[in-house]
């Protein structure tokens, strides 16, 4: 089983965010809802069809043929983020299987001279096309990752605990 994510851990993030985790006697509870903000982040950019950096993502064959939103046709890999705390860090990911292929982007070539079988219906019309292609490229479609709004969020969920710690003392 392949896992595709990203981990935000002490010592590998924005130091202060390291040294508030520090400051907690347990920060899994700072960590999970961090988390929890990352999947509905991640969640956003499959409504959008942005990456963490805000640019479009490619459409794909099917949305230019059938109309609908790119990685979005079964939701299958929008359901599957989810994220894992611990007092040291979260990770935040997928693990189905064809999730890299659209984090990275990748070529894909066929095993035989057949070709690949690419089959799919021309919008508005019953019409099928079926291809048989040596390779395809699969552009690179990032879901995962953090953007500027994602690490404020981040640092005022931290400060927040942060509060709560001097506020009980």
């Amino acid at each position: 089983m392949a896992v595709v994510g990203f981990k935000l851990e002490t010592g590998t993030v924005v130091p202060r965010l390291a040294e508030i985790a520090r400051g907690l006697t347990d920060a899994t509870r700072m960590w999970d809802e961090i988390g929890g903000k990352l999947e509905l982040s991640t969640h956003n950019r499959f409504d959008t069809g942005t990456d963490p950096e805000g640019a479009l993502w490619p459409k794909s064959l099917r949305v230019i043929n059938q109309g609908g939103k790119t990685l979005v046709d079964s939701a299958r890999l929008y359901q599957s983020v989810t994220h894992n705390a611990w007092p040291s860090g979260v990770a935040v990911g997928t693990n189905v299987e064809f999730a890299a292929t659209h984090q990275f982007g990748a070529t894909i070539k066929a095993k035989t001279a057949k070709g690949l079988f690419i089959k799919f219906k021309h919008r508005g019309s019953n019409k099928s096309e079926i291809r048989r292609p040596q390779q395809v490229t699969i552009p690179r479609r990032a879901f995962l990752g953090l953007s500027d709004a994602d690490e404020t969020e981040i640092m005022t969920i931290a400060e927040r605990y942060v509060a709560r710690i001097s506020d009980a003392h």
